[in-house]
């Protein structure tokens, strides 16, 4: 679990201290699938089912368009404001998912 939490430490905390109006970089469209890949594995690993019930739900995406897109951003959303089962990093690498995913979705 650390391995997977210390891999994904440097982008979150690099696209943190980004202002807003720098753009995402393509280094951090390809840091999005591996965090949530590692989200799931810990929430797997602590058998943390209501984390999983609600990102499984959009996650993997099942073509790539937009549809798909919304509803894992609308995912990542309603977990952001879980309050149980959620760690502080597992929160902070939720925001950074979702700012990711929206900005894929307004380019």
């Amino acid at each position: 679990m650390r391995q997977r939490a210390a891999r994904n430490e440097q982008p979150v905390l690099r696209f943190f201290m980004k202002s807003r109006s720098e753009s995402i970089t393509e280094a951090d469209k390809n840091a999005l699938f591996p965090i949530i890949d590692d989200l799931i594995g810990g929430w797997c690993d602590r058998r943390e089912l209501k984390p999983l019930r609600i990102l499984l739900r959009s996650y993997p995406l099942s073509s790539g368009l937009t549809d798909d897109w919304q509803q894992l951003y609308e995912s990542l959303l309603d977990l952001e404001h879980l309050q149980a089962s959620i760690t502080a990093d597992e929160r902070e690498r939720l925001t950074y998912s979702r700012r990711i995913v929206e900005f894929i979705l307004r380019r």
